[in-house]
């Protein structure tokens, strides 16, 4: 079930750390605007934040405000500058937000999330739509307490708790430009009754491991691998991978021995890096479950690889209502097949069902069986995935309401 619904003042927002990411930074802090240097990176992020309907903040820690280095007047002039150079390159900055507090305990002062919020509530933003952008682990731990999605651009530190990274600021607009989603006068509202996930890239991101167990294979066995062997392969299963991607076999008993090869391969490289569900999914499995709406699997993946995640995640056998897998189908993603097997098990029509997918192959497969489907921007990026019914970049972006109703997009804060 599917609704529209129109779009009140809430928007979604790119938050910014300063130092770092609008500026170059300084051994200590920057004093003076004779110091304060923006990047050319930051204007042209800034300005695809602008016209994907996005708004602009800056959220900054200045502890030496506190410290009585710079007077809070000093500090504004800094910021002035700032705000002279974006309205010279035609743009906008909504707000800019300081805690000058020494204390590390302060709700204001990141990694708490007290000036996101205070944004929001001062200025109507949808937090699970926005983004927070920092090169520092406690930008990102702000960003993620005030529910936004997070991104890193930091070449030397990492945060498993980002959505994103990158190594340098000049990656950053392309990144947005991938992966803002255009504003949009509506929000999709899915009541779903059952719903059905694909696996790879929507409740895990085992591409990494993937991708190694072929290049593996493919060493061990002197076995011809093309550069942009996984991109094309992603959401397929081995019989059309092997014989019609990779050349390595025609026959279906070569094609099944080296798919038995390359999923042990896989399975022995889970077992030794484990597996973490990928975020906003142990809330959407427990929301799922406190709405009493059934849920199942349906992957091009391997039964086997299924089973052994499953185990990695210490999910019990009894989990999911029906778990079907490449294994259990004649024909592969685009086919609908797996899909609508994964909902008549749940017991609903198609079109009262709703798929997690992550892959070209699968959002078509969805549509293919008349079942609507959010996409997920694991492994495209999201301005491409605009295929399915809705996409979101990760699914804690989703809004999970009561009575069922699951929102993709804002016409409130959710």
């Amino acid at each position: 079930m599917l609704d529209t619904l129109p779009k009140s003042a809430a928007r979604p927002c790119v938050f910014f750390d300063r130092d770092g990411i609008i500026n170059e930074p300084v051994a200590y802090y920057i004093l003076s605007p004779d110091d304060f240097h923006v990047y050319p990176a930051f204007l042209d992020a800034l300005r695809i934040t602008t016209e994907r309907g996005y708004a602009a903040v800056v959220i900054t820690n200045q502890k030496c405000v506190g410290l009585g280095q710079i007077t809070e007047s000093e500090l504004a002039a800094i910021h002035d500058k700032l705000l002279a150079i974006v309205a010279e390159a035609g743009l906008e900055l909504l707000a800019i937000y300081f805690c000058g507090d020494t204390d590390p305990s302060s709700p204001r002062k990141k990694p708490a999330p007290g000036m996101l919020l205070e944004a929001a509530e001062q200025h109507g933003l949808d937090l699970a739509r926005s983004w927070m952008i920092g090169d520092s682990p406690r930008d990102v731990e702000a960003g993620r307490a005030a529910g936004c999605q997070t991104l890193l651009v930091n070449q030397e530190l990492s945060s498993p708790a980002a959505d994103a990274r990158l190594d340098t600021i000049t990656e950053l607009p392309d990144f947005l430009r991938h992966n803002l989603q255009p504003g949009t006068n509506q929000r999709k509202t899915f009541k779903p009754k059952g719903v059905i996930f694909d696996w790879d890239g929507v409740v895990v991101d085992s591409s990494a491991q993937h991708k190694l167990a072929w290049e593996q294979m493919a060493a061990e066995h002197d076995l011809p691998l093309p550069d942009n062997h996984f991109q094309l392969s992603f959401g397929k299963r081995n019989e059309e991978i092997i014989p019609g991607i990779l050349g390595w076999a025609e026959s279906p008993e070569e094609i099944a021995r080296l798919a038995l090869i390359k999923e042990e391969t896989y399975r022995s490289l889970i077992r030794e890096s484990g597996m973490d569900p990928l975020p906003g999914i142990p809330e959407l499995f427990a929301w799922l479950q406190a709405e009493g709406i059934p849920f199942a699997v349906g992957s091009s993946t391997p039964r086997d690889n299924l089973i052994a995640a499953i185990e990695l995640l210490n999910l019990p056998n009894d989990f999911f209502t029906a778990i079907f897998s490449g294994d259990d189908v004649e024909h592969g993603k685009p086919d609908p097949e797996v899909f609508l097997k994964a909902a008549a098990a749940l017991g609903v029509e198609p079109a009262d069902a709703l798929v997690f997918e992550d892959s070209f192959s699968g959002i078509q497969a969805a549509k293919n069986g008349d079942i609507p489907v959010i996409a997920v921007a694991t492994t495209n990026p999201l301005v491409e995935l605009g295929a399915a019914t809705a996409a979101v970049f990760r699914l804690s972006a989703l809004g999970l309401g009561q009575g069922g109703t699951l929102n993709v997009g804002g016409s409130e804060l959710l």
